[in-house]
């Protein structure tokens, strides 16, 4: 999964923002998320750029549901 658009921290992902691309399966890194549920309704801890790979080292914790400062 990687970001749609530019995408700036704190900000809830839903499925619009995050779209699926081909990727050689090892190329991917360690953290990767190869399903958009995976990251829906998670929040970004960083700005990411239009196709960037979505990493769980880029999502606050599951259990963190509001954007913002928060995150």
């Amino acid at each position: 999964a990687v970001a749609a658009t530019e995408l700036p921290w704190g900000t809830k992902l839903n499925s619009e923002m995050v779209k699926m691309v081909p990727f050689l399966k090892g190329s991917l890194p360690d953290g990767y998320m190869g399903e958009i549920e995976a990251v829906t309704g998670r929040v970004l801890i960083v700005p990411l750029k239009p196709s960037e790979l979505i990493l769980e080292t880029k999502l606050a914790p599951d259990d963190v549901t509001a954007g913002g400062v928060s995150a």
